[in-house]
């Protein structure tokens, strides 16, 4: 059972992902305990450059997959990660997908659906949440990638309806301030919406919305912005099943 849940925040160095994502996995456990944690990954994780930046092409190689699968395998980690990765299927460019991966293979949790008009997927308007949320160890986890959580009612009350130990909704990103932004409360955090399960975004935008990890009763626990490449967690508790998280 993971018991922990954390995002890796990707402000640098885009054309280096695995480089980038094992360093950061160094560094975390220089200062805390790492194995056992979830962590999820920003969305376009694996395409080789910033996000938004038009060159050079994308990468889509599936060898993503086996390269975080033997990083889970290695550091006994899962991941939640968002990626664009040709899977055969004839669509040019793939899809961009969210895949819970650890030392066993992958999971397809969904693809996106909204155009951002980066051009880096072909969005999927029919059947982006194809797989509802899935059951892993003793919770439930689902994902929105990036501007589609503005869009994913459906998804939450479908989360929220599950009776499992813990809820975690996942959200890789390439996000700026304005997807996350509660227009009635003029915060960053929708928390009226996006109470009663833990919410982990992962950004790969240095001047955008922060990565986070919030608490199922809408609080901030940690967040992380800008030029850096960091790996952040939060220890679920571990003497009881209510949801409740505390500090590492």
């Amino acid at each position: 059972m993971f018991n922990k849940i954390g995002f890796f925040h990707f402000g640098i160095n885009h054309d280096k992902p695995l480089q980038e994502l094992r360093s950061a996995i160094a560094d975390a456990e220089a200062r805390e305990e790492v194995h056992d944690a979830l962590i999820v990954l920003p969305e376009g994780f694996n395409i080789g450059k910033l996000y938004s930046d038009r060159t050079p092409a994308c990468d889509y190689s599936p060898a993503i997959m086996k390269a975080l699968a033997d990083i889970s395998a290695e550091h006994h980690l899962r991941f939640v990660a968002g990626l664009i990765i040709d899977q055969g299927a004839g669509v040019n460019p793939p899809y961009s997908s969210a895949y819970l991966v650890d030392a066993a293979g992958s999971r397809l949790l969904c693809h996106k659906k909204k155009d951002d008009g980066s051009g880096n997927y072909t969005s999927c308007a029919e059947g982006h949440n194809i797989k509802k949320p899935i059951r892993y160890e003793e919770a439930c986890v689902a994902a929105a990638i990036c501007m589609d959580v503005k869009d994913c009612s459906a998804l939450t009350d479908t989360v929220d309806a599950r009776t499992y130990a813990y809820r975690v909704m996942c959200v890789p990103a390439h996000m700026s301030d304005d997807w996350f932004t509660c227009a009635k409360a003029g915060q960053m955090y929708p928390k009226e919406t996006w109470r009663n399960r833990y919410v982990v975004l992962a950004n790969s935008r240095h001047d955008g919305c922060p990565s986070f990890i919030m608490t199922p009763d809408g609080l901030t626990v940690c967040s992380r912005t800008g030029r850096v490449n960091k790996i952040q967690l939060f220890a679920l508790a571990r003497d009881t099943r209510t949801a409740v998280l505390s500090p590492s």
